[in-house]
């Protein structure tokens, strides 16, 4: 039985009997990306923290107000901080973290 090319993988034998369609994977790195990330409004007045993994479509939908709540009632337009990550429970970590500080502490770190 011939097998076809397949780019994930190749066809194999199982137990010399007949082609099976179980594919072998090779093992890919892949290179991860989130974002935590501070906004606030026209007149600095609130901050808003978040985590997500695509930060352009994220802001896109905070500045169009697509999404209703927090962002949205508040004009949480303007992007003034934000960090890369390659591990999602990193910005999970960091975004948890950031929520938990008082406001004055938010702010004298985004100074430094």
């Amino acid at each position: 039985m011939g097998g076809r090319h397949c780019p994930f993988g190749k066809r194999v034998s199982v137990s010399g009997e007949r082609e099976s369609n179980l594919l072998l994977f090779p093992l890919v790195a892949r290179d991860y990306n989130f974002w935590f990330y501070i906004m606030t409004n026209q007149h600095d007045a609130v901050l808003y923290i978040g985590m997500t993994n695509s930060l352009g479509r994220r802001i896109s939908q905070h500045r169009s107000g697509e999404i209703p709540g927090f962002t949205a009632d508040y004009r949480c337009h303007k992007l003034i901080y934000w960090e890369h990550y390659n591990d999602v429970s990193d910005a999970i970590e960091r975004e948890a973290q950031q929520k938990k500080w008082s406001r004055a502490k938010k702010s004298h770190s985004l100074m430094q």
